[in-house]
């Protein structure tokens, strides 16, 4: 989380007065993965990459299980943007948004 929200404030400090804007979409999940050649897979990954898909441009969200186990062991706010259909993936998961300072 820690390190997400520090990518995201990096990028806006960049942004600014820059010719052209980078921004980023951070989706975290947590679950088994599967390395093979040096790239991931599995059910986690995928659930990932859709919740990427959903967050909006300069932020970070959460699937269910990673709110759930950071949740009370750091000084983030959230916001419970609830239950959320995802591309391909079978059941709808609710998504939180980590609450980043302002630009």
């Amino acid at each position: 989380m820690t390190c997400a929200a520090a990518v995201q404030s990096k990028m806006r400090e960049r942004n600014r007065g820059a010719a052209q804007a980078v921004t980023y979409r951070i989706g975290i999940n947590v679950g088994e993965i599967i390395v093979h050649a040096g790239d991931i897979f599995g059910t986690c990954v995928n659930v990932a990459a859709r919740i990427e898909n959903e967050c909006e441009p300069g932020g970070v969200y959460l699937s269910g299980s990673a709110y759930e186990q950071v949740k009370d062991n750091i000084d983030f706010a959230f916001d419970d943007l609830g239950e959320r259909s995802l591309k391909n993936i079978e059941r709808p998961g609710r998504l939180f948004a980590l609450r980043l300072a302002s630009p």
